[in-house]
């Protein structure tokens, strides 16, 4: 069976992003089922109606010719098997306690058979950054001194840096020095496409940076 793919958002809001979106969800079987995960947003239970209704609406925009139903996973509502959704999206919001939830709630391991068994994620912003191999490309939001950095390493031990744009350059080049880990840097309207161990194909301009220093566009 073949490996599913992995859609790594940079980030960017239902405009923004709506170009990679639509590849997203072109690739949907026509009456599909999803799983939301809004965790990142470090939300109450109650909290998180803002939350599915945004994603709803996201759904709705582009289902066009299609049936899609989701369910959301909260923190205090555990899955207990992915085999019935046809994807997973895994939202925005502080990748630290989003790693926390993945780890806690035994979804490290369940994730990846999921993918070898041919589903598909889509990660956008922090939900890409955890697929990833450090999730310290986004140091600035350990809150609460965290020591657990490890993502899922889902892309062949590249990490990934959304919110991506030039100015940032040396910041991401720097990162891959010290992380020891070559950086996918995201812009926010452009996303990566990731099927096995290699980049299928790419919407809008993705860069590379290695950590001897090299950088390539994608």
């Amino acid at each position: 069976m073949k490996n599913g793919k992995l859609f790594l958002g940079g980030g960017g809001d239902a405009d923004t992003s709506f170009d990679f979106d639509e590849q997203f969800f072109f690739e949907l079987p026509r009456q599909a089922s999803l799983l939301y995960i809004p965790i990142a947003l470090r939300r109450e239970s109650i909290g998180y109606e803002a939350c599915i209704d945004w994603f709803s609406a996201l759904v709705a925009r582009h289902s066009e010719g299609k049936e899609i139903d989701f369910e959301t996973a909260l923190e205090n509502i555990r899955v207990t098997s992915l085999d019935k959704f046809d994807a997973v999206y895994i939202g925005g919001g502080n990748t630290y306690h989003l790693l926390d939830y993945v780890t806690e709630a035994g979804m490290r391991e369940r994730l990846a058979e999921y993918v070898q068994g041919g589903g598909s994620i889509y990660g956008g912003s922090a939900g890409a950054i955890v697929l990833g191999k450090d999730i310290r490309t986004v140091e600035d939001e350990n809150h609460r001194g965290s020591t657990h950095h490890n993502g899922l390493n889902m892309l062949g031990g590249m990490s990934v840096l959304c919110h991506y744009q030039d100015s940032m350059k040396e910041h991401a080049a720097s990162l891959a020095a010290s992380l020891r880990s070559p950086i996918l840097a995201i812009p926010e309207n452009s996303g990566v496409i990731w099927i096995g161990n290699h980049i299928e194909r790419c919407v809008g301009k993705i860069s590379e940076f290695q950590p001897d220093g090299t950088v390539g566009r994608i």
